[in-house]
């Protein structure tokens, strides 16, 4: 190749780069502009409409996670029970507040363990209607978004309807939102309407396994080596998946505490593990054995 086609390879390159930070410049200064004509407006605001969905989205989840983690310490519940049997306050350790899955009252066992579907409408209304209020600064999601104040620079105004909320509870968790929010620059303006939270916690196991070792306490009248038998044979369900649930459970003696309704129980922990979660996830209830 001679020197002069050598020459003309180096000037488009040039020119490429030089066009490719011009743009760049354009597209991330352009914030800073007063006005816009439509075109322009139309460009940039399109051009920050994943941005500005992996925002909402990000502090959707984190919230989620929120609601999720106060069901697993409840044991399928987001919201405690009412009744002197279903909330129970541990005294000396920090539990917290634990729900009972099944109790036993004049001998006969009681089996209070929510379906899968219970606990995902709860998950699902507490989500709606608390948890994703935009306009709660109390709560992670309202606090997170602060008003988009984060976009200030972006757009001239973003002003947002009502959101809509459904969830899925099988292998992994899907949240879809329907939350309208109108963005506008200058003379142009769009609705960003749908976002999608995915948390790869298998709900439908995690129920499952929870549902067997219950029933196992209850026809087994609590006999601990029926259920540490139960407990060692869970690795066997996991041979071919990424996944695995791990359970344990100790007796817990409640003499003297008061709101217990049976005075010892068996305290259930599992523990999900999942490479895609930073951490496993807890779910724990009781059972109560004796009166």
């Amino acid at each position: 190749m001679n020197k002069r086609g050598q020459v003309t390879i180096f000037v488009i390159l040039g020119i490429v780069v030089v066009a490719a930070f011009v743009l760049i410049f354009f597209l991330t200064d352009i914030s800073f502009k007063d006005e816009l004509s439509y075109e322009e407006a139309q460009v940039f605001v399109n051009s920050r409409i994943e941005p500005f969905r992996t925002f909402v989205e990000d502090c959707a989840e984190d919230s989620a996670m929120v609601v999720l983690n106060t069901l697993g310490r409840q044991g399928g519940y987001v919201v405690p029970r009412a009744g002197d049997y279903d909330i129970v306050l541990s005294s000396g350790e920090d539990y917290g507040v634990l729900n009972y899955a099944a109790f036993k009252e004049d001998g006969e066992y009681t089996n209070v363990y929510p379906s899968l579907e219970r606990s995902r409408d709860e998950f699902e209304r507490v989500l709606r209607d608390i948890a994703l209020d935009p306009d709660n600064t109390d709560m992670v999601f309202g606090k997170c978004i602060d008003d988009f104040d984060y976009f200030d620079d972006a757009f001239d105004d973003v002003s947002y309807g009502d959101m809509d909320v459904d969830v899925d509870f099988d292998n992994k968790i899907r949240i879809r939102l329907n939350f309208p929010v109108t963005v506008e620059r200058s003379s142009y303006e769009t609705t960003i309407a749908n976002y999608l939270v995915e948390i790869p916690i298998d709900m439908e196991e995690i129920h499952a396994v929870s549902a067997m070792l219950v029933n196992n306490a209850i026809e087994n009248d609590g006999d601990m080596s029926q259920l540490t038998l139960e407990v060692s044979d869970l690795s066997s369900r996991y041979v071919d998946r990424d996944d695995h649930v791990a359970a344990s459970f100790t007796n817990y003696n409640t003499i003297g505490v008061e709101d217990y309704n049976n005075e010892e129980n068996l305290l259930f922990k599992l523990l999900y593990q999942n490479d895609g979660l930073d951490e496993d996830y807890e779910y724990r209830f009781l059972v109560g054995i004796e009166e």
